[in-house]
């Protein structure tokens, strides 16, 4: 019987974009602001038996995510131009 290998999804807790990593680690360096972070509970935020399926999560979380912040920013700057 092979033991299935999980790779589990981690939002970085400094800029909030989602990496991930084997099941397991106890730290990771976040590759988008470079920090190092502690592996909890807290961070994790899936796992998946596929590190194909683990990646396009990430992708899929991090275009969300930025594209609200995009949104929100375009939001703001319509209202102070509105001033």
């Amino acid at each position: 019987m092979s033991v299935a290998k999980k790779y589990i999804v981690l939002r970085c807790p400094y800029c909030g974009n989602a990496t991930y990593g084997k099941y397991g680690i106890k730290t990771r360096r976040c590759p988008y602001c470079g920090k190092r972070f502690k592996v909890s509970t807290y961070t994790v935020i899936g796992s998946f038996k596929d590190p194909f399926k683990a990646s396009q999560y990430v992708r899929e979380y991090n275009y969300r995510k930025n594209k609200e912040s995009e949104e929100n920013d375009r939001s703001n700057l319509h209202s102070v131009v509105e001033r």
